[in-house]
């Protein structure tokens, strides 16, 4: 009876001890995956960050070069009233050309910089579904090594539990 009780308390302390090591090691899986997710998380907000940092420095470039032009525009343009004696038609219609140009020119240098903005925009929200998708699917993946985990230590628990049961009744039987 001694022998029996002492095999008994030996099987359910090694059941006892069993659980938390695989509980252990899944905690450490999850926190690898949460370490992994965090990463990527602070890699896209820093791919956000200097995709808008280089839009404002090329709107900002945009401005400043619209402006050095439309002021050398305003320069000539005064210098062109100055000699209004000599030919001041001729002048101010090729002041006016210019102006026109650059009007034109700027515009088009505005709305090129909004396209590139876009394209960024767009590769950063591409980027950032790719890295999210990618992200889902690993978390899928952890999810399902996890349950597997389960899984087979829900298993070997119901074999150490029908071993102890049959050695039990293979000892009562003797």
């Amino acid at each position: 009876m001694k022998k029996l009780l002492t095999i008994l308390l030996s099987l359910c302390i090694v059941s006892v001890f069993a659980v938390p090591v695989f509980a252990d090691a899944n905690s450490d899986y999850l926190a690898s995956i949460k370490a992994y997710q965090a990463r990527i998380d602070a890699q896209n907000d820093a791919y956000k960050k200097s995709i808008a940092a280089k839009a404002a420095r090329l709107q900002a470039k945009a401005v400043a070069d619209n402006a050095a032009y439309l002021k050398s525009i305003a320069a000539e343009a005064a210098k062109a009233q100055a000699q209004t004696d000599a030919g001041t038609k001729a002048i101010l219609a090729d002041a006016a050309a210019r102006q026109a140009r650059a009007v034109a020119d700027n515009a088009a240098y505005l709305k090129s910089i909004a396209a590139q903005a876009a394209k960024a925009q767009a590769q950063t929200d591409a980027g950032t579904k790719a890295i999210l998708a990618d992200a889902a699917a690993r978390q899928a993946r952890a999810d399902a090594n996890v349950q597997a985990v389960y899984a087979e230590a829900a298993r070997l628990q119901a074999k150490a539990e029908a071993d102890n049961a049959a050695y039990l009744k293979s000892l009562l039987n003797k």
